[in-house]
């Protein structure tokens, strides 16, 4: 059901948009932000138990290795999001530049489960 919702918020937007698009393409542009503001919100609280669940695997593990990964999804798709916005407004190369700064974001929070990585291949080689 919730899909149908999700669907139905789409469809909308898409008319609402490729009408705008043809008067005034800056308020399709604006138009294209505001439905992805709301279905990002709205997506937030569906999802809202897988996150919760998330924590409490969290919580078990003794690194912080785990919280690395999450970081990592959430900048991906926050990027993303980002450069597909860039992209519908025509503005390729800051497209790409959001996504490389995603990538560079990805990297830096997944440093250290790069570093415990390391340590225990290193362990393991010493040992």
């Amino acid at each position: 059901m919730e899909l149908m919702k999700i669907a139905a918020l789409v469809i909308l937007s898409v008319a609402v948009i490729a009408l705008l698009r043809q008067h005034n393409p800056v308020y399709a542009v604006l138009a294209s932000i505001a439905a992805v503001a709301v279905l990002s919100i709205y997506l937030l609280s569906f999802l809202s138990p897988v996150i919760d669940y998330f924590k409490e695997l969290a919580a078990f593990s003794e690194t912080a290795d785990f919280g690395c990964l999450i970081k990592a999804v959430g900048i991906g798709l926050i990027s993303q999001t980002a450069a597909d916005l860039c992209a519908e407004s025509g503005q390729q190369a800051l497209c790409s530049k959001v996504l490389l700064a995603g990538k560079a974001a990805i990297l830096l929070a997944t440093l250290p489960l790069f570093k415990s990585m390391f340590t225990i291949l290193n362990s393991l080689l010493a040992g």
